[in-house]
């Protein structure tokens, strides 16, 4: 099984335990999603008996959808980030970390506060996902991205604030299309799906901000979410990605795509 990189691997090797098909295989990553599809072409083409045994994982990205194929599954979600800033992944850390075991109503209403947060910072990175998705359906070289989401907002307890920094001096293309082009564009991006529409790295960069504060406030002497003060076990905020992977739902279609891979073994 090969992956777009190496943050990739633990995340599915817990998703496919999850799923209990109890296969045996080999997980190992490449360089980007590009180059996957590339290598499967080239296999595909050679008539490689390799490839009767190498299965793909990609992102959704803001490409287009990868052609359906026996050997590749794609995430239904920009990228594998996106499946872990998720309702399941709070509540299973506010059971455990948060010591909240019992507490149905507080759990529920952190949660709850949770999807407000998630919610309201992508409507400040939707400047910036836009012109990224601008560039790859452009094919306009990226001079300079932000790398993290907070490098244009800022992340509270209850909200997040946007740092007021230029989409174009955050995202700086190599050349600026016309008002028509953006415009037409813009009415594609605004049609996609929200968990499409917003890059993962953000958006995880954002819920580990997210997390630490929430950690602050539930030891804090007069917490704001929480009934009382308490203890946090851990670093919830740190914490790999398999610890979120193993309480997010599955990604829809891969349990299909691995019953494939069972049948065909």
């Amino acid at each position: 099984m090969i992956h777009e990189g190496v943050d990739d691997i633990p995340v599915y090797e817990t998703w496919l335990s999850r799923l209990g098909f109890n296969l045996t295989y080999e997980a190992i990553h490449g360089s980007g999603k590009q180059q996957l599809l590339e290598f499967h072409s080239l296999l595909q083409s050679n008539s490689d008996p390799l490839a009767k045994n190498v299965y793909f994982f990609v992102d959704r990205d803001f490409d287009e959808k990868v052609s359906l194929h026996s050997a590749i599954y794609e995430l239904p979600c920009y990228s594998i980030e996106n499946a872990l800033v998720c309702p399941d992944a709070v509540q299973s850390l506010l059971r455990d970390e948060f010591r909240c075991s019992g507490s149905i109503a507080e759990r529920a209403m952190v949660v709850h506060k949770f999807l407000e947060v998630r919610d309201n910072f992508r409507k400040h990175a939707e400047s910036i996902n836009f012109r990224i998705f601008v560039a790859v359906k452009l094919g306009l070289k990226i001079e300079s991205k932000p790398e993290l989401g907070t490098d244009f907002v800022r992340v509270l307890l209850s909200e997040t604030k946007s740092l007021n920094i230029d989409p174009c001096q955050l995202v700086k293309l190599d050349a600026e299309p016309t008002a028509p082009v953006m415009g037409s564009l813009k009415a594609n991006f605004d049609s996609l799906p929200a968990e499409i529409k917003s890059r993962g790295k953000y958006e995880l960069d954002m819920f580990r901000k997210w997390l630490r504060i929430l950690a602050e406030d539930r030891k804090n002497r007069t917490p704001s979410l929480f009934s009382e003060t308490g203890k946090v076990a851990g670093e919830p905020a740190t914490a790999p990605m398999r610890r979120y992977a193993s309480a997010c739902k599955i990604p829809s279609g891969l349990s299909d795509f691995v019953a494939g891979i069972k049948m065909t073994a």
